[in-house]
């Protein structure tokens, strides 16, 4: 006996069917053509067989259906007893692994928080006037009615932006005295005859450094933000035209931190940097932090960072062996 889905449809055999449609599913005839369709015969309480089909059929036996009786899902073989256990533990099991316990708090803002919602501003930037030309009742022109008053909505967005192109040109004038050649002086930061600014390279070293987005990406995300393109060799060299400006900073900041009379917080952690993985070493104070590169660790690497060593007030640290 098979069973062949399709509305009511049962075949007692395979052989006594002549027509296609009882093998489609779903069926395509409508109930009254499948009433009259010389293959149906059986249905419940009528043939002593569909009985016993539909006693099994209601059980989902997987040895026939192939499918879990409580998912639908297919089995190929019962689970085992151990099996089903085992399952039905993974969620407390999964529970017991995790380290973090809930909070108790309800999910989003917690009570009190700023939040950073958009609020009208009095004075816009740009302020687009819709104006009302005729009644949407009698149509009648409005052209020359006042207007009572305005409804007010406010889009903030980005303008348009662009690189722009500063040209500076420096005179020469040659003296009618003397004949001597004068040029005016370019300024300081103008040294090629084609550079970037400074406010494009900040943002490169910004994305490098501050966001931590890799070089190749660093240019792909200024070619889409203002369409110009900037190769690895400029990011890079951006980058080290700013740690260079900033190296007196980062030796006030050191300094301070081996005289500061507050409580230095040292460790160190591991980085990636290309296909080596050095260690940064940290020392800050609430108010101060630096940190520094070492292809080593501990005592060697502090000691060659020159804060732990010199520093007379009290300092924590997690004196892990190395």
């Amino acid at each position: 006996m098979n069973l062949i889905p399709g509305g009511d449809i049962i075949i007692l055999d395979d052989d006594t069917c002549p027509h296609t449609h009882c093998r489609r599913n779903p069926c395509p005839l409508s109930a009254g053509q499948r009433s009259r369709c010389g293959c149906i015969r059986a249905t419940a309480g009528v043939h002593p067989r569909v009985a016993g089909v539909e006693s099994r059929v209601a059980g989902v036996d997987p040895g026939i259906t192939g499918q879990d009786s409580g998912t639908g899902r297919p089995t190929g073989q019962k689970q085992s007893q151990q099996q089903q256990t085992s399952f039905q533990r993974w969620p407390e099991a999964a529970e017991d692994c995790s380290l973090r316990k809930a909070s108790g708090k309800n999910v989003g803002a917690q009570p009190g928080h700023p939040g950073h919602t958009l609020k009208l501003v009095a004075h816009p930037d740009h302020i687009q006037v819709h104006r009302v030309s005729r009644c949407k009742k009698c149509h009648a022109s409005l052209e020359e009615a006042p207007v009572s008053r305005y409804e007010r909505r406010q889009v903030f967005d980005i303008p348009p932006v662009r690189v722009e192109v500063t040209e500076h040109r420096a005179e020469v004038k040659t003296c009618p005295w003397c004949g001597e050649v004068n040029e005016a002086a370019f300024p300081e930061d103008v040294t090629q005859g084609v550079q970037y600014g400074p406010a494009l390279k900040a943002q490169m070293v910004s994305f490098n450094q501050v966001h931590h987005i890799p070089v190749e990406r660093t240019g792909e995300i200024i070619a889409d933000l203002y369409g110009q393109a900037v190769g690895e060799g400029t990011v890079m060299e951006a980058v080290k035209q700013v740690a260079a400006a900033v190296a007196p900073f980062h030796a006030q900041v050191k300094a301070a931190l081996v005289q500061t009379a507050e409580t230095g917080h040292l460790d160190e952690t591991g980085m990636r940097v290309a296909e080596n993985v050095p260690w940064v070493q940290g020392a800050s104070t609430p108010t101060l932090t630096y940190l520094e590169v070492h292809t080593g660790r501990g005592v060697q690497a502090h000691d060659e960072s020159g804060i732990l060593p010199r520093r007379t007030g009290y300092g924590i640290h997690d004196d892990d062996a190395s």
